[in-house]
């Protein structure tokens, strides 16, 4: 089987109306123990290729295969460790955390300790991940691309900002590989790779822009030798256990989430403000429901929205997407943490307003309006991660706060005298969450159709989680 197979593959980046052609009709075929250099002047569309082969995008044209199946295919990228430029690190883990959370990805993973040893990072592993050095990022990277044991790497400048230590283990971690006989493929312009090169039996190609490349292509090869070591074995592609990929993943949001507690802090203060609330007894038990559902959405959609938006911007999102992960599994941790969020507000505001409010103790009646607001919450939260994916960081926080302002005004928790804006409101899922909310806290305002307004939130929810995922997989800011 080969393990990058390229045929006729075309990439166009579109700018408005301006059309780029960066790749026009590339093949390529690498099969197993093959060790090939991609060089090219800068421009030429190197790094749009690994992309390419990573899945962090899809061809224009053409098609591409990794491990035999689509490059997006979590199961492929089982067997891949992949070092890109211009990834970034979590800036709230340590070291040790962010090599524990990405062997979690893989089904035959070393441990921690063994992968730090690698390349020398033992010294390093209680310190926060992105305060690293340059030449030590770097490391880490490569440590990230052993993770699971591959059969296959892609490195792209992988010794871009190494210091001379760290130089020579990259290259004795090389000369490992090649005695496994793990396949690479290097981009690199840096003349002192060309002197370890020549080590190996290698493929050379030049990638080309589009307008110098020559008649016999953009992609050409320039050396080959008389003779190279192919592999036969075929690499055996098995998933991850994706319940502890979840709760890796899950405890790493946690951690995130604690050690950066201000968006946390805000939520407590906010659902502590329940005891403003002018009402006793069961009119206060409507208010807080109602007054719940608004601090829900505002985390689910905005805050959540907010926390992804700012690992796209950071190069965190694309360190992920490179990896095994599933987009679908990330996504669900992303709203089991704020579904968690959502419920400690809850508990804080239904204690509260036993205490001040003189509401009444109904194991029962608290269960259903917890249960109502937080599930009928999930579709807002997958809206928000669309939103995130579709908008750019810079525009998010203005889109998702214009959207919730629309979305509160149609959920019928403020009243208008306008008819024609309550019609509308009907076709607004916020409107549904009302009523769902009006119906756990048996309110007269509810309108007796519990059935309409859970289709009408489930379908919301499959809507934006669809559109999430494909805005995830095709993500322009991470790729």
């Amino acid at each position: 089987m080969n393990l990058i197979e390229i045929r006729q593959a075309s990439k166009v980046f579109w700018r408005g109306i301006s059309r780029k052609l960066v790749l026009r009709d590339i093949d390529l075929v690498i099969q197993p123990g093959e060790f090939v250099v991609l060089q090219g002047r800068n421009g030429a569309g190197k790094s749009t290729l690994l992309s390419l082969i990573a899945g962090l995008l899809q061809p224009t044209r053409g098609e591409i295969l990794l491990m035999g199946r689509l490059p997006q295919d979590s199961i492929a990228k089982t067997r891949v460790g992949v070092v890109l430029q211009e990834t970034n690190l979590p800036s709230t883990l340590t070291v040790r955390e962010v090599v524990t959370l990405m062997r979690s990805y893989y089904p035959d993973a070393p441990s921690t300790d063994e992968i730090l040893s690698k390349v020398d990072l033992e010294d390093k592993v209680s310190d926060p991940a992105k305060q690293l050095s340059g030449g030590q990022k770097q490391r880490l990277y490569f440590a990230l691309a052993l993770a699971g044991n591959p059969d296959l790497m892609i490195l792209d400048e992988p010794t871009r900002n190494l210091d001379l230590s760290g130089y020579q283990e990259f290259w004795e971690q090389i000369r490992f590989c090649r005695e496994r006989g793990i396949t690479i493929l290097l981009v690199t312009n840096n003349d002192a790779d060309r002197s370890e090169l020549h080590q190996y039996s290698v493929r050379i190609i030049e990638l080309y822009k589009v307008k110098e490349a020559p008649s016999e292509g953009q992609l050409t090869e320039i050396a080959c030798p008389l003779e190279r070591q192919i592999f036969t074995v075929e690499p055996n592609l098995r998933s991850p256990s994706l319940l502890n990929v979840f709760w890796r993943q899950l405890w790493a949001e946690g951690l995130q989430l604690f050690r950066t507690p201000e968006s946390l802090i805000s939520i407590i203060f906010l659902a502590a403000l329940v005891v403003l609330i002018p009402l006793q007894g069961k009119s206060a038990l409507e208010a807080v429901g109602s007054f719940a559902g608004i601090i829900t959405i505002a985390v689910s959609m905005v805050q959540l929205g907010g926390r992804v938006s700012i690992e796209r911007a950071d190069g965190w999102l694309k360190l992920l997407r490179i990896s095994p992960l599933p987009s679908s599994l990330y996504i669900t941790t992303k709203v089991c943490l704020a579904a968690s969020v959502c419920f400690l507000s809850l508990l804080i505001m239904l204690v509260l307003g036993i205490w001040k409010l003189n509401m009444d103790f109904d194991l029962r009646l608290w269960l259903q309006v917890i249960l109502s607001i937080i599930v009928g919450a999930i579709p807002f939260a997958t809206i928000g991660l669309a939103l995130s994916y579709l908008i750019s960081p810079q525009g998010f926080n203005a889109v998702a706060g214009l959207f919730l302002v629309v979305g509160v005004a149609s959920s019928g928790f403020i009243p208008f005298d306008s008819s024609l804006f309550r019609d509308l409101s009907v076709l607004s899922p916020f409107y549904h969450y009302s009523q769902l909310i009006q119906w756990s806290t048996n309110s007269e305002l509810f309108d007796g159709r519990l059935w309409l307004h859970l289709l009408w939130l489930l379908w919301a929810g499959v809507v934006s989680s669809l559109i999430a995922n494909w805005a995830f997989q095709r993500d322009a800011i991470a790729r």
